[in-house]
């Protein structure tokens, strides 16, 4: 979808390609395209429409634009829309005309399959802010058209239609439209790269990850392979796991099955011989990419896939210790940086079972390659306890001054706060023997100066920082995704960037929500937050967290959580909140919360919510709304606690001059009210929350 503006036959006092300028630009072109695809969902959701507008192409009684009769019109809450048929076939024109704002949009759909193809806000003007609010309501409003649809139309037009179902030719030539796009980029520009609105439609596509799976396959097997086909297609196909997998830690079902089906496919080609191992192994490994969580049956069956796939080929029984350690006097030899070991061990270990990846560290540990044992530390962050208890062990057998560096003494001590309870005295019994042997503790690199640039939390609790340093023509760039509920889900941490990469990639965050410039006591509380979360859930941090400690001094990062009550009541109490002051900032926080487009990911989107918007019958927008405040969110009050003192610590640490002045202060007294157990009706931001999860159910975002 196309989602982009142009001048056409406004009146003349408007300006028809301001809107194009303003930040919301692409939020409430979404907005209005899930308006339009919502209304024509509905109106040829009745066989005699699509039967009707057949009829008419073939008589050729669509023949120009202007004076073309209406297909449907409606009018109702003060607005009045007008669907006509272009003279294209599969085209339509929307207008859209309002007290307060007016709207054009260009439509390619195909009303047998349901599916819109393309979409172009060709004309937009008056009040953004407006449209925003008003497109949502809309949607659940719009009253019927001027012809009575059937029952079953009247229920689609009640609520929102689910993202539209592609046939399979459809999602195959779009998956390689997709593919071209991105590999297009990747020649240009040396980065593979999609459109806004091809995002859009993979977000609510999670079927294209098939068709994108076939595309990387065929590219692999090409007679003559193009690289950078293959590169994309790889890298669409990644994407696609990751969208799938924030759905499956949403708790949809749907998600587990497909994730389970792609494992299964990748079972079939390998038994098939469909690919090269190398290619193979590569569609393995972007399950890792994407942090998809294998289970253990399945890794156990990618595994002896794999295994049947090479006969012949594994080494006796005997002689596995001597190749192993072959490999590993490879590895020793091809860098002296363990945290590349590592990434290497990774990269090969996907479809390792625990036991032989513990067998491997133990053999890391007794290593004479100094680099190898560098790395036995690092692997005391590994998700799997059978590993970091091989990493221990290793560690106290090696616990002397030639083999046990003063470096991987510091390492142990800074993890030992960022792993199980139950495992940390196993380390303090091992510092205690490393230190009579007398093993000096290597001094940590002082702080670099730091730029941090954090985003907003949003919706899903999660949030980004980006750290650089200042000046220089090349610098670190050092990447967090913290998520609450998980903890630290993501990290990344290079050495040396060229400015203009990490000027061009910081722009691009930016366009896509709110961040603010922060300071590092901000960045060590959220890090250290967050760490005390993910350890709280089973969630490790990963090892790139020590990389990043040490690139910027951050020697006392431990598991230090917010104790979410009293930080919460520290903050309230230094406010003037009297019941007029409290009164006047819940109206604020709900008009903020409904209206700002940097806060439309804020709402609840999981089986729950679905179940209870879509049940049969389906019930009403405002019989919905109430059932989530009623039944869903009083549960989930403390999450919501936890968000909001996290939002107003962003919003205080902000150290630009455009921070808001009020909205700190106003998630404060949200924070408190929910932990003070105030009904969550008398809420109007927990009411807004409550109305976009309703919506976003009904328009069936994914």
């Amino acid at each position: 979808m196309a989602l982009s503006g142009k001048a056409g036959d406004m009146p003349p006092s408007a300006n028809p390609t301001a809107w194009q300028n303003t930040p919301e630009r692409d939020f409430l072109a979404f907005k209005l395209i899930s308006l339009a695809k919502f209304l024509l969902d509905g109106h040829f959701a009745d066989p005699a429409e699509i039967k009707a507008y057949r009829s008419s192409r073939r008589r050729g009684a669509v023949k120009q634009t202007a004076g073309s009769p209406a297909l449907a019109t409606w009018e109702g809450q003060g607005a009045k829309f007008v669907l006509t048929a272009l003279p294209r076939a599969g085209f339509f024109r929307l207008n859209l005309h309002s007290e307060r704002f007016d709207a054009a949009l260009t439509l390619r759909y195909a009303p047998e399959a349901a599916m819109l193809q393309d979409a172009t806000v060709e004309q937009f003007s008056g009040d953004i802010q407006a449209a925003l609010g008003e497109a949502g309501k809309w949607s659940d409003e719009v009253p019927d058209k001027e012809d009575d649809l059937p029952n079953d139309a009247v229920d689609l037009l009640a609520g929102l239609a689910v993202a539209e179902t592609l046939s399979p030719t459809a999602a195959a030539r779009r998956a390689e439209a997709l593919v071209r796009a991105a590999a297009g980029e990747l020649r240009r520009k040396g980065t593979p790269a999609i459109s806004a609105a091809d995002k859009i439609w993979m977000e609510n596509q999670p079927e294209s990850l098939w068709p994108l799976l076939d595309a990387a396959v065929a590219a692999s097997i090409a007679p003559e392979r193009d690289e950078t086909l293959i590169g994309a297609s790889r890298w669409l196909l990644a994407n696609q796991l990751e969208l799938i997998r924030y759905r499956l830690e949403r708790g949809h079902d749907w998600a587990r099955a497909m994730l389970d089906d792609y494992q299964e496919r990748l079972i079939a080609l390998a038994r098939a011989h469909t690919l090269p191992e190398a290619d193979w192994f590569v569609l393995v490994t972007l399950l890792r990419d994407a942090k998809v969580p294998i289970r253990p049956e399945m890794t156990e069956a990618l595994a002896q896939a794999a295994a049947d796939a090479t006969p012949g080929e594994a080494p006796p029984a005997q002689e596995i210790p001597r190749e192993l350690r072959r490999i590993l006097d490879e590895l020793a030899r091809s860098t002296e940086d363990p945290f590349m070991v590592v990434e290497g061990l990774a990269e090969t270990g996907t479809l390792m079972p625990p036991d032989l990846r513990a067998y491997l560290t133990h053999e890391l540990g007794l290593s004479p390659h100094p680099v190898l044992r560098e790395t036995v530390p690092l692997l005391l962050l590994d998700p799997e306890p059978a590993v970091r208890q091989a990493a221990a062990a290793a560690l106290e057998q090696v616990a002397g001054p030639e083999t046990f560096s003063p470096v991987m003494l510091r390492r142990t001590l800074l993890v030992r706060n960022w792993m199980p309870e139950a495992e940390r005295e196993a380390i303090d019994r091992l510092v205690r023997k490393v230190r009579l042997k007398e093993v000096a503790c290597a001094q940590w690199p002082a702080a670099p100066p730091l730029a941090i640039q954090s985003s907003m939390v949003d919706g899903s609790g999660a949030q980004s920082l980006i750290l650089t340093t200042p000046g220089s023509r090349a610098g670190p760039f050092i990447g967090l995704l913290l998520k609450q509920g998980f903890g630290v889900r993501d990290a990344w941490c290079n050495r040396s960037v060229p400015r203009r990469e990490i000027t061009h990639t910081l722009k691009e965050a930016q366009q896509q929500t709110a961040w603010l410039a922060v300071g590092r006591d901000y960045l060590d509380v959220v890090v250290q937050h967050h760490i005390a979360r993910g350890l709280a859930m089973g969630n490790l941090p990963q090892m790139t967290i020590m990389e990043i400690a040490e690139a910027i001094g951050a020697a006392d990062w431990k598991d230090r959580g917010l104790d979410l009550a009293a930080e919460t009541e520290r903050l309230y109490s230094g406010l003037d909140a009297g019941s007029a002051v409290i009164a006047a900032s819940l109206q604020r926080s709900g008009k903020w919360l409904a209206e700002d487009p940097a806060m439309e990911s804020w709402f609840e989107d999981d089986p729950a919510i679905r179940a209870l918007v879509t049940g049969k019958p389906r019930p009403k927008p405002d019989g919905a709304v109430r059932r989530v405040i009623e039944e869903v969110l009083p549960a989930r009050r403390e999450a919501w606690a936890e968000r909001l003192l996290l939002m107003a610590l962003w919003l205080r640490a902000g150290t630009g001059d455009d921070k808001p002045a009020e909205r700190w202060q106003d998630c404060v007294v949200l924070g408190h009210e929910l932990l003070a157990g105030r009904p969550l009706v008398e809420l109007p931001a927990m009411v807004a929350i409550a109305e976009r999860s309703v919506f976003a159910a009904r328009l069936g975002i994914r």
